[in-house]
């Protein structure tokens, strides 16, 4: 829900900061904006400018009744902003969602993280500075990007990889290669 209503905004006119504050998307008798959506109800109520650690103050009954029990850090790699640096759009079914995520969360790691053997760095997507707590900071990113490339990082330094906001709408996921 969260990529095809970015694409409606967008089409309708919508850019950056104002598409994911307004107000647009009408689900459970409530209108929401894209942040309620991912930082309020996907996210837990985190409030987005924190890296994932501090809750937002009021997230308002609505927000706490729709969130998540738990933060799934894969989240990140299946919400699209429409930028260049997003992971590709696709549409995720409530039956398949746990399978859908783990396939979501490999394939953009194994495309977005550079891992330098010489240097001992690793430099992963910019995503996982933003959410730090999410992933479980440093050491959990050590331990997920480990686990999804099959590398032993631990003694490795995480470096971040630049953000391309450039604009990058209907950068759709390859379904064929997605049931493979």
């Amino acid at each position: 829900m969260y990529n095809a209503w970015f694409q409606i905004l967008a089409q309708r006119g919508f850019t950056k900061p104002k598409i994911f504050t307004t107000k647009a998307i009408e689900f459970a008798d409530r209108t929401f904006s894209l942040d309620e959506i991912e930082h309020g109800i996907l996210r837990k109520y985190r409030w987005k400018m924190s890296l994932g650690y501090l809750p937002q103050v009021r997230p308002g009954k609505t927000i706490k009744k729709l969130a998540v029990t738990q933060i799934d850090f894969r989240i990140h790699f299946a919400l699209n902003c429409g930028a260049k640096s997003c992971p590709p759009i696709r549409s995720y079914e409530y039956s398949n969602i746990d399978q859908q995520l783990e396939l979501a969360t490999s394939s953009f790691l194994s495309t977005e993280t550079e891992i330098d053997e010489n240097q001992k760095s690793v430099r992963v997507t910019k995503l996982m500075q933003w959410f730090r707590a999410d992933f479980g900071g440093k050491s959990g990113i050590k331990t997920i990007v480990g686990r999804y490339l099959k590398k032993d990082i631990n003694d490795f330094t995480i470096r971040y990889q630049k953000y391309d906001w450039s604009a990058r709408l209907a950068f759709y996921a390859d379904e064929a290669k997605a049931k493979d």
